[in-house]
């Protein structure tokens, strides 16, 4: 027989054992390492990615490695100080400075800034040749309730576009997971440069809570197989997760855990097999599959091939709207899936799941609305949302996050706000919304260099239409809430918003444009509420 024929035989063998064995268990979860990101868009491992930003540095990437005696985390901080100073001196870093210098919380903070916009950088997938191409096809379409990662690259939002993402330990451990169609990247994401876990501060912060988290994850090493992609078997990162994890188990039940825990090991040129494999994980041993291969198709194809009713985003959206609807003990509430864009409209949905006495679904339901949604309804200014729901159902939860968002036009309809433009104190009104209305008054800073600057930038300058004339759409996202409220014209403004809302999709300009609606959103409803002099 050929070396070829071999390995076909040998292939598919593994495709029916791992499908097999899959096949017994419920849907996985995917743990997923540094590894598929250097296949399939060519990042740095975390060494590669500490020499590069040395590299811009007076001081060569061995001479941070020898002073910390090869410990990587304690490198980034040696590293991470020095750009420090290098980062605020040189040009070259001036756009980094404009968008990020307000939001930056330490000395670290500079050099995840430039990781951060490194890593955003990737390459586009649909330009990978074979095999790739067809494995990241059948990536796209494997059957996983969720992913776990270390990874800070966009590579898994961008294959599992519909997840939802969390992002480092506070956001998922504060935040309501539903633990399927979502994505856990537990040591940060390069759209948060704060949130990357990768100094010696950042790791023994990671450390200190990492008990937390294992608790939360737990629940999917129990009752998931999670396949383990992109790590060696000995890699720290998974190590230490499961090391915790083991702590919160007894012996029988670390046991069960030994059909569920998959290791793929990528080899080139090796010849592929499934076997049994034991991790000494301190004083005792943890059985776990090893799969090796020298491509991912069989694995991928796999994971294409399982069977589910319904998509995970569906199922995602039914398990968090239920979940909602039980929490809060409002019977009155209706839940509506589609199948499922967001944008469906009524006459078009097959699933209605109510809860309570029957109502007429109005045209739009509330339980699922996100921040995007009120964000556009503002900036539309003509929907016909109820103002109760939206103040006592949706700003409560979508205001537990950090964002912006404006809340004026639903409490001036909630009749909440009094003669000076203030919110009632007699309504029981979310403090989080109390907050975020304070935040609002007069409009939110886009950052420091910009207040420190815009007296002079707007100097002359008559308005919106007059600061787009003359300082361009970047003039308006930077320096429009700095005008004074008594020359902005409403109508300009929202003219802007509604012409510009591409740019959303943009990070610095996505935020600047919240700050932008939420200054709206005061003068339209805010300020114009407060009772006018005679």
């Amino acid at each position: 027989m050929s070396v070829a024929r071999r390995t076909v035989r040998h292939m598919t063998v593994v495709r029916a054992k791992l499908a097999a064995h899959l096949h017994r268990l419920t849907t996985p979860f995917l743990f997923v390492g540094s590894g598929l990101s250097r296949r399939y868009i060519g990042t740095e491992d975390w060494e590669g990615l500490l020499r590069r930003f040395a590299s811009l540095t007076p001081r060569p990437y061995e001479f941070y490695k020898t002073s910390a005696e090869g410990h990587l985390p304690t490198v980034a901080s040696k590293i991470a100080e020095v750009f420090h100073e290098i980062w605020w001196e040189k040009e070259e870093f001036s756009k980094s400075r404009r968008d990020w210098s307000s939001s930056l919380q330490g000395v670290e903070s500079a050099l995840k800034v430039e990781i951060a916009k490194h890593l955003s950088n990737m390459p586009p997938l649909d330009a990978l040749a074979a095999p790739l191409n067809t494995e990241i096809d059948l990536l796209k379409r494997a059957v996983v309730d969720g992913i776990i990662t270390t990874n800070y690259d966009p590579l898994l939002e961008t294959i599992f576009s519909d997840f939802h993402t969390f992002t480092g330990q506070d956001d998922l451990l504060f935040s309501t997971s539903q633990g399927i169609g979502e994505i856990y990247k537990i040591h940060g994401s390069y759209s948060v440069p704060d949130s990357l876990v990768l100094t010696a501060k950042d790791y023994a912060n990671f450390e200190e809570r990492n008990a937390y988290l294992a608790a939360k994850l737990m629940t999917i090493f129990v009752e998931h197989p999670v396949i383990f992609l992109g790590y060696s078997l000995g890699d720290q990162n998974v190590t230490m997760i499961l090391q915790s994890i083991a702590k919160c188990l007894t012996q029988d039940n670390i046991e069960n855990l030994r059909d569920r825990l998959i290791f793929v090991q990528w080899e080139p040129g090796a010849e592929p097999s499934v076997d049994p494999y034991t991790i000494m994980m301190d004083d005792y041993p943890l059985s776990v599959l090893r799969v090796t291969v020298n491509d991912f198709v069989d694995v991928f194809t796999v994971l294409s091939e399982l069977k589910r009713s319904f998509p995970a985003k569906l199922l995602r959206r039914l398990k968090e709207q239920v979940y909602d609807l039980v929490l809060g003990d409002d019977p009155h509430n209706r839940l509506v899936v589609a199948d499922i864009d967001d944008k469906a409209k009524n006459d078009d949905i097959e699933v209605v799941f109510g809860v309570g006495i029957h109502a007429k679904i109005g045209t739009q339901g509330y339980v699922g609305l996100k921040r995007w949604d009120i964000i556009e309804d503002v900036v539309d200014g003509k929907s016909e949302f109820d103002a109760g729901a939206i103040v006592t159902q949706v700003l409560p939860g979508l205001l537990k996050g950090s964002g912006n968002l404006p809340v004026y036009k639903y409490l001036a309809e909630y009749d909440a706000l009094d003669e000076a433009g203030d919110v009632k104190t007699d309504l029981g009104i979310d403090p989080r919304i109390l907050t975020m209305a304070e935040k609002s008054k007069g409009g939110i800073s886009t950052g420091e260099w910009h207040k420190k600057n815009s007296a002079r930038f707007l100097e002359g300058v008559l308005g919106i239409a007059d600061l787009l004339e003359k300082k361009g759409v970047d003039g308006v996202v930077n320096y429009g809430v700095y005008l004074n409220p008594e020359i902005v014209s409403i109508d300009e403004l929202r003219s802007f918003l509604e012409t510009h809302k591409h740019l959303k999709d943009e990070t610095w300009e996505a935020t600047q444009y919240v700050k932008l609606t939420c200054f709206l959103d005061w003068l339209s409803y805010g300020r114009r509420n407060q009772k006018q002099p005679d």
